[in-house]
């Protein structure tokens, strides 16, 4: 019994350094930049709306709303914590991707700030007196 605990934490470890000693992200950039961006987004909301609401405990209303985000991006919380490890101890490819959200964060508030204030083309009014 002994043996088999020693060969599982053995196993174990061994996994844990070919996994952490690995030079691919264990999510995306791509799909990491969506994830960071959404997850700034529910601490948006929950700053502003839920702060409103005095009968709602923020952080659980907030965690709940994170866990929410990682789901629909079909991400456990283990892996999104073991891919921000990997971004942390990775600097170049953190300042990268950090980058690349805020560049996507500047084209969605464009494109918002066009849908909204985008100038209606004046319409025409033919007079049926010519």
């Amino acid at each position: 019994m002994k043996s088999l605990i020693i060969v599982g934490g053995l196993f174990g470890v061994i996994a844990m350094l070919l996994i952490g000693c690995s030079n691919k992200p264990p999510i995306p950039a791509g799909k990491m930049k969506l994830l960071i961006w959404d997850l700034a987004m529910v601490d948006e909301y929950a700053g502003y709306y839920v702060k409103l609401d005095t009968l709602r405990n923020i952080d659980s209303a907030t965690n709940t709303l994170y866990y929410r985000v990682l789901g629909m991006h079909n991400v456990t919380r283990e892996q999104f914590n073991e891919a921000n490890r990997y971004y942390i101890n990775h600097p170049s490819e953190y300042r990268v991707l950090l980058d690349s959200v805020t560049n996507y964060g500047n084209r969605q508030r464009d494109a918002n700030y066009e849908r909204r204030y985008r100038p209606q083309p004046a319409e025409i009014v033919l007079d049926s007196i010519q």
